[in-house]
C-alpha cells in the first residue's frame, strides 16, 4: 500500500496507512465471515476524507458467496465509478490439525485419520470425554473450536430414546440408524435430526466457540469409514460459525462489483450529493438488509 492509502477489512474496520505498508498481519482467532457490504461501507466512509482528483476502489478478496448479501448491490451503487478486482485463494475451511482426546479404539479416531488431519497443536480440540476448565480457557483465549462430543453424555438433557434415520449438519447429511439417548445443551443449532430436533449446538466462548454434539457413534459397522460420514464430521470441525459458502461469485455479481466507466471523482462527496436525502435513505435501507439477512440465515439453519 502506498502512503495515504486506506485499507478496509471486510468486517468494516478502516485503517489509514500514512507512511505506506509492505504487508498486513492477519489476526488470528475466531473466524468472522467477510462481508462485501461492510467493506463497501468502510470504503465510502474512508473516501469522504481523501482529497484527490480520482479515487480507485480495489477489492482484494476470494469473492465467495458468503461475502455477498442482500445489501451489497445497493451499497456498491453508491460508489460512482469502476473498481479493480484482485482475486485471492479462499482460506481452507477444513482443519489441517485436530487434537483428539479419546480412549484407544474410539471409532471417531478412524474418521479423523481418514480426513488426513494431523495431531498436535491445533485450532480444533475434539473431546470425547469430560471437558475441563483448561479446554474452555484454551478456546476462549486462542479462538479455537472446542468440540465436546462425549462417548457417554452423562448429565446432558434426556432425549426421546428412539432410533432416527438421518442427521444433518449444514449441507452434510448422514443416513444411518442412530439411537438417541440425550439432547445437547441450549445453543444455536448446527446439526439436527430429520425430525428437526437439535443434534449439535454451538455457542460463543470468548474468542472461540464450543460445540456440543449429542450423536451416538456406532461402535460396529462401517459408518465411520464412509465418505458421507467423514464429510459430516468435517463440518462439525469447521471454524466457528460453520463452513463457508465457498462457491465463487457468479460472473454477474463480479461484474456488479467491477462496475464500468471512469474512476470515481474525488469530489463526488462534495456539495449537494453528500447531503442528498435519497442517498442517505438508500444507504440506510441497504444497511438494514445487511443486518437482517444473517438473522434470516440463522433461522433457516435452525429450521
Amino acid at each position: 500500500f502506498a502512503s495515504g492509502d486506506a485499507f478496509v477489512v471486510f468486517t468494516g474496520d478502516t485503517v489509514i496507512f500514512p507512511q505506506g505498508i509492505s504487508e498486513i498481519e492477519t489476526p488470528t482467532g475466531r473466524r468472522r465471515a467477510g462481508s462485501l457490504s461492510a467493506g463497501l461501507v468502510g470504503a465510502l466512509r474512508a473516501a469522504e476524507s481523501v482529497r484527490a482528483d480520482t479515487l480507485e476502489l480495489v477489492f482484494i478478496s476470494a469473492f465467495v458467496n458468503e461475502e455477498w448479501d442482500l445489501a451489497t448491490e445497493q451499497i456498491r451503487s453508491q460508489w460512482v465509478g469502476r473498481a479493480r478486482l484482485v482475486p485471492v485463494e479462499p482460506a481452507p475451511d477444513l482443519p489441517t490439525r485436530v487434537s483428539l482426546r479419546a480412549v484407544p479404539g474410539d471409532p471417531i479416531g478412524a474418521t479423523i485419520a481418514l480426513m488426513g488431519t494431523q495431531s498436535g497443536d491445533a485450532g480444533v480440540r475434539l473431546v470425547r470425554g469430560q471437558v475441563s476448565e483448561a479446554d474452555s480457557a484454551w478456546a476462549a483465549s486462542t479462538g479455537g473450536v472446542l468440540v465436546v462430543w462425549p462417548f457417554d453424555a452423562v448429565g446432558w438433557p434426556e432425549g426421546p430414546r428412539d432410533t432416527v434415520g438421518a442427521v444433518v449438519a449444514w449441507d452434510a447429511v448422514t443416513v444411518a440408524p442412530f439411537f438417541r439417548v440425550s439432547r445437547p445443551p441450549e445453543g444455536r443449532t448446527v446439526a439436527h435430526w430429520v425430525d428437526g430436533m437439535p443434534a449439535a449446538i454451538e455457542r460463543p466462548l470468548g474468542a472461540g466457540c464450543q460445540r456440543d454434539v449429542a450423536i451416538g457413534v456406532p461402535v460396529e459397522g462401517d459408518l465411520v469409514l464412509r465418505g458421507g460420514w467423514r464429510r459430516f464430521v468435517e463440518h462439525l470441525l469447521a471454524p466457528c460459525g460453520g463452513p463457508q459458502r465457498t462457491g465463487r461469485l457468479s460472473p454477474e455479481r463480479s461484474s456488479i462489483l467491477a462496475g464500468s466507466g471512469a474512476l470515481m471523482a474525488g469530489t463526488v462527496f462534495d456539495g449537494i450529493q453528500r447531503a442528498t436525502p435519497a442517498n442517505v435513505w438508500l444507504l440506510l435501507l441497504a444497511l438494514g438488509l445487511f443486518v437482517v439477512e444473517p438473522l434470516v440465515r440463522r433461522r433457516g439453519n435452525q429450521a
